[in-house]
């Protein structure tokens, strides 16, 4: 449908020109020896409008952080990866290929060509009836197990039409979640649904630490891989936490929980939650969800698409917030920073490579994030390298 160019159209490439022929296109070039020609085939060189300055590739249908499968690849190594799964990590313009991390493949990425991915469709919130969701056996189980637990990162968001099952909490995740019991770990305020979610970040992260890379990267693909209200409840484990406290010991709630404690279901969950340095609470997230993106944060081959996925999330601003909080509260020297500033400032490295290492905040630094981190991340789209070197006083090399 675009207009036939007339005359000489330049390319972007210094020294060749595309001269338009009635039946064929020819490059030519004026070389040291003389003028050479090669006759390229109508359609391995598409018409290019003399207006138009660079065809830039932008497949349509994969995004960083999909779920694909490898088919159609022809070479002798290229056989033995169809029929696998792949993260797709990032599109590389300049070779029209996309960087993938294929499944069980722990030797780096791999170059792939928008046609040789199919997009996985992504499988489906658990049924609202379902008696059994989540319900996983480490015996088992095996592989299947991640995509099991997985199932209980579901919460009844007001903006869907969607209420999870109730259920009997068992299995692998109840085993995880009542082990922090065991220790002393008071969850009082906490709905069915929020100890669903803390127990599987729990046994996720467990597995992830027992296993290393094999786990890990089954994590991520058992996450992405499913609907994205998963990413968004993994989320709000750093950000949207409720009290967690020593057992039977009250006054260690932060004071602005007296607002959501005795109900916290009607806490904003567009909100970061008080900020909360009980030890139980260092506790849960140590190792929970703070242990299962610290185990992510160490492999850069699946780790960016991890990444990308969160970045789509509506929740994303307030996860970068709470990571910072961690970090400005570490110079504060409270309970939650000591335990966790470290690890947050590792994720927000993995996250952000432009900042390659983040020290311990200086006092300006970590009060500027205490004070001015949610009006300079208000919204997913104001997460930006630029805006974390402000808040960090990060200067440029």
């Amino acid at each position: 449908g675009q207009p036939r160019p007339t005359g000489v159209a330049f390319l972007s490439v210094p020294g060749w020109r595309l001269v338009h022929h009635a039946r064929s296109q020819v490059f030519s070039r004026k070389g040291i020896r003389g003028r050479r020609q090669h006759q390229i085939p109508r359609s391995a060189c598409p018409l290019v409008h003399p207006t138009m300055t660079r065809l830039t590739p932008q497949p349509p249908n994969l995004q960083p952080g999909t779920v694909a499968e490898v088919h159609s690849l022809k070479s002798i190594a290229g056989k033995k990866l169809n029929g696998k799964k792949c993260l797709v990590v990032r599109f590389d313009p300049d070779a029209d290929r996309w960087e993938c991390c294929i499944e069980q493949e722990f030797a780096g990425t791999s170059a792939l060509k928008e046609t040789n991915l199919r997009p996985l469709q992504r499988r489906p919130l658990p049924a609202e009836n379902a008696r059994r969701r989540g319900f996983a056996d480490i015996n088992r189980d095996g592989r299947g197990i991640i995509k099991k637990l997985v199932e209980l990162l579901v919460w009844n968001d007001p903006e869907q039409d969607y209420k999870p099952s109730d259920i009997i909490f068992t299995g692998y995740a109840y085993m995880a979640f009542d082990r922090m019991v065991q220790m002393g770990a008071d969850f009082q305020h906490f709905l069915s649904d929020q100890m669903e979610q803390a127990g599987t970040c729990l046994a996720i992260a467990n597995l992830c630490k027992q296993a290393g890379e094999a786990s890990t990267e089954n994590s991520v693909f058992s996450l992405l891989g499913g609907d994205p209200m998963h990413v968004d409840v993994l989320l709000q484990q750093f950000y949207w936490t409720g009290a967690i406290t020593e057992e039977n010991d009250m006054q260690q709630l932060n004071v602005g929980f007296e607002v959501c404690q005795r109900n916290y279901s009607g806490f904003d969950p567009h909100k970061l939650t008080p900020d909360q340095d009980s030890s139980a609470y260092c506790m849960v997230m140590k190792e929970g969800p703070v242990l299962w993106l610290s185990m992510v944060a160490r492999y850069n081959n699946f780790s960016r698409a991890m990444w990308a996925a969160f970045g789509r999330s509506k929740f994303y601003h307030l996860f970068v917030q709470r990571l910072l909080r961690w970090a400005a509260r570490e110079t504060k020297r409270t309970k939650d920073g000591i335990a966790l500033g470290g690890k947050a400032r590792k994720i927000l490295c993995s996250m952000f490579p432009a900042l390659k290492q983040i020290r311990a905040l200086s006092e300006k630094a970590s009060a500027r994030v205490l004070e001015e981190g949610g009006s300079v991340l208000s919204e997913p789209s104001k997460v930006t390298t630029e805006n974390l070197k402000i808040l960090l006083a990060v200067e440029e090399d």
